[in-house]
């Protein structure tokens, strides 16, 4: 029986490179947002889940950064492969030819400069938040709804709220660690079309959407007063006696 061959347009193979390209390009580029993402997370859990929870999103963080540096690889061996591309001039084994690119890009991308200042930055900052959140768990008689005590801010209260800002719902910080109501300070800063003057008394810095973030370390306390409320009520059930 003679075999057959499927022969393809030179410019149909161009384009399906092209395409594969662009996928990998996209998925390189949206890593950063997906670690950053993770280490949020792992920020607002710090002191609630334990050490093991910051070593697993950091152990998260570095096998995303690596599957970033493979995207990369096979994006610029799609490159290579579209450039060497000869249609008609022999049996192209586009799986075995992209594999082998990729291969001697990996090892190089792995290494970028970048990259490893990115992990260091993270994994540093996440270790150093996490043995700060382990030795304020010690201090939970300081914790005191809407105390000046808290060591999470400067202020005690949403400048522009009022509300003390343990109770706040979605507390967000500035560049200097003053923390608002997010509701309240972005409504604000839309005011003033993009740029406010910091609201707490005695201030003099600007505060803007790009430097507000989430006030973790208030979260983290919120956390950690509620779950002191529950276990306080708990207790309390428990000494209730039945005397019917």
């Amino acid at each position: 029986m003679a075999s057959a061959t499927l022969e393809y347009n030179g410019s149909q193979v161009t384009n399906s490179l092209n395409s594969q390209r662009a996928k990998f390009e996209q998925f390189a580029g949206n890593t950063r947002a997906f670690a950053d993402g993770i280490a949020e997370m792992a920020e607002a859990l710090l002191g609630i889940e334990g050490e093991e929870q910051t070593e697993a999103a950091i152990k998260a963080i570095n096998e995303l950064l690596d599957t970033e540096a493979e995207a990369k690889a096979y994006g610029a061996a799609l490159t290579a492969v579209q450039n060497s591309y000869v249609p008609g001039a022999r049996t192209t084994n586009f799986k075995k030819d992209l594999d082998q690119h990729a291969a001697r890009l990996l090892p190089s991308l792995r290494q970028q400069p970048e990259m490893k200042q990115y992990y260091q930055d993270v994994s540093e900052r996440l270790q150093i938040e996490d043995e700060a959140a382990q030795q304020q768990d010690g201090d939970d008689d300081e914790i005191q709804m809407g105390g000046s005590n808290t060591g999470a801010a400067p202020n005690a209260t949403c400048p522009l709220s009022g509300k003390p800002i343990l109770e706040l719902e979605d507390p967000v910080e500035d560049q200097k660690g003053y923390v608002y109501e997010r509701y309240h300070i972005e409504g604000h800063i839309r005011k003033a079309r993009g740029s406010v003057s910091c609201p707490a008394a005695a201030t003099s810095h600007f505060v803007t959407m790009a430097t507000l973030k989430k006030a973790n370390k208030v979260i983290r306390l919120q956390k950690k007063a509620q779950r002191l409320g529950t276990q306080g009520q708990t207790q309390a059930d428990a000494d209730v006696v039945d005397v019917e």
